[in-house]
């Protein structure tokens, strides 16, 4: 988002000079600019998506150190459990 705001700043300042070559070099910088914002929040929109993605699959297998388990004994049931 950062780059994003500087490319902006820079087309305005393009938008108000006069001069050409302050023109082509504040087109030239905006448009890197904006280049890199959009490199990078693809990036970030990748790493986001992956964790979402990852999230889901990861929280299908919630295993909980809380347990208790009924087995069968000799003398009956048996009652046995971790906390």
């Amino acid at each position: 988002g950062v780059y994003w705001g500087l490319a902006f700043f820079e087309s305005e300042r393009f938008s108000n000079s006069r001069i050409l070559e302050d023109k082509k070099l504040l087109r030239k910088s905006a448009q890197s600019k904006a280049l890199t914002g959009d490199v990078l929040g693809l990036v970030g929109a990748s790493a986001v998506l992956t964790g979402v993605v990852w999230a889901l699959i990861a929280g299908g297998d919630d295993t909980s150190s809380n347990q208790v388990m009924i087995e069968p004994g000799v003398g009956g049931l048996t009652v046995r459990g971790s906390f």
